[in-house]
């Protein structure tokens, strides 16, 4: 049996995580402040849930009197939020990396960072590890900053998240990830909202996908690995899914956000060649989800 430490762990992606990993006979421990996790998703679980901010010194110590052989670094600031509150972003993306990071260098163990697509802002070619790097957000400016943080001190491996769905997702307008968001306005009988017009791309994937992309990269990555389907959708695409079960749905398009990247043309061989396969297309995920 291993000892895992997941940050985040009662988030979105991160209570996934947990879950399987403590289903592979793993001791698994969640480090949340639930600013964005919630203690439902863990519930039933058997994770062993601990409170803790990854940009405080108390959490440094708490992560390190644990001895975990590996730890996930799922925690982090969303896109929204970055936007309403940047210098929380950076606390949170940048020093709660630099914290993880020192404590993976002073253990002496391997350190798994989830990082973002944003990092590499504008498509100037296909989006493959190498490709330039220039966030259009203070989301992305952070994550990238976190990365090179958590490289640096921990050689960590790097996973660089596209456009990831599926249950447990945040639906509130300034938190949550579009399908999820969509699908509690569906709930409720509203409009979904579409910024834009719709024809931006997204490599969405699904959230077990990211989950076994975890459990190997921190197995046998080393790198930077960009972890999407490969599968291109645009969000109109996604409205055409979701009328399938919603066929009366009312559909709305507003102005651009802000920083908002119009196309994503991602590479995913590295992940793919480090044992990565049959991902999830959007309809299966939709499914799925309903």
């Amino acid at each position: 049996m291993k000892t895992f430490v997941v940050t985040g762990g009662a988030g979105f992606i991160g209570s996934h995580l947990c879950e399987e990993l403590a289903s592979l006979g793993n001791k698994v421990y969640s480090i949340d402040d639930y600013s964005a996790g919630y203690k439902r998703n863990l519930k039933g679980l058997d994770v062993i849930p601990l409170e803790g901010d990854v940009t405080m010194e108390y959490t440094k110590d708490l992560i390190k009197s644990l001895t975990p052989d590996g730890l996930f670094h799922q925690a982090a600031s969303k896109k929204n939020i970055c936007l309403n509150n940047p210098k929380r972003d950076l606390e949170v993306n940048v020093a709660g990396a630099f914290n993880m990071a020192t404590i993976c260098r002073d253990l002496d163990i391997p350190m798994v960072h989830a990082s973002t697509g944003s990092v590499y802002g504008e498509a100037v070619r296909c989006q493959d590890e190498e490709h330039p790097t220039n966030p259009v957000s203070y989301y992305g400016i952070s994550k990238l900053a976190g990365e090179k943080y958590s490289r640096f001190i921990a050689n960590a491996k790097i996973l660089r998240y596209f456009h990831v769905i599926g249950d447990r997702q945040e639906s509130s307008d300034d938190r949550g990830g579009v399908l999820a968001i969509w699908m509690r306005r569906l709930e409720q009988g509203l409009p979904i909202i579409v910024y834009g017009d719709g024809t931006q791309e997204r490599s969405f994937t699904y959230v077990k996908d990211v989950v076994k992309a975890n459990i190997l990269a921190m197995e046998k990555g080393d790198g930077i690995y960009n972890v999407a389907s490969g599968h291109l959708y645009t969000l109109n695409d996604m409205v055409e899914g979701l009328r399938k079960f919603y066929p009366n749905m009312q559909v709305e398009y507003q102005n651009w956000l802000p920083g908002d990247v119009k196309k994503f043309d991602v590479d995913n061989a590295r992940i793919c060649k480090l044992g990565m396969k049959n991902w999830e297309t959007l309809d299966k995920i939709l499914e799925c989800m309903m």
